[in-house]
């Protein structure tokens, strides 16, 4: 006999499948407390985050534990209690996570817990480590200022060659 889904269960079957799906295609997933944000700040920080490339979701803990041991990635559960969101990535690129971090920096209330960048877990340190890298548009602008700062080296020099030959 085919029962049909209470409408609170089928709710939390599709909040199941969307968590399953987020982790199983993101290259990162991030968990982070949100203890001691205004609603106002958690949907500021949601925007800033979107813009940056991220997507954040919060799920219930028990659905976060169920789709990440479905995904083979149990290292998490034990940071999964108490008030979780989850940031997720689905590019190479950390400028989410960064923007995550910068807000953690100014605003001590907030916390990383642990998660998965490419596939490795990383607790609270290694998480901040990470996010405290250059993102991928700083990068780029690092390497833009370097290239630009060599070029104008090389066409000086090349100018003080072609004086030197003139003379």
């Amino acid at each position: 006999m085919n029962k049909k889904l209470s409408p609170a269960k089928q709710k939390k079957q599709a909040e199941l499948v969307k968590a399953e799906h987020a982790i199983k295609h993101a290259t990162s997933a991030v968990l982070w407390d949100y203890s001691g944000l205004t609603s106002n700040e958690v949907t500021e920080l949601r925007k800033a985050i979107k813009k940056a490339g991220g997507q954040n979701n919060v799920f219930k803990n028990t659905i976060s534990e169920i789709a990440f041991e479905k995904e083979g990635k149990k290292d998490i559960l034990p940071y999964l209690k108490g008030p979780s969101s989850l940031l997720f990535t689905f590019e190479h690129n950390n400028d989410a996570i960064k923007t995550l971090y910068n807000v953690i920096q100014a605003n001590k209330k907030i916390k990383f817990k642990a998660g998965y960048i490419d596939g490795t877990f990383y607790d609270t340190h290694k998480i901040l480590e990470v996010a405290g890298l250059p993102g991928k548009t700083e990068l780029i602008g690092m390497v833009a200022s370097a290239l630009a700062g060599s070029m104008r080296n090389l066409a000086y020099a090349l100018d003080q060659v072609a004086k030197t030959k003139t003379e």
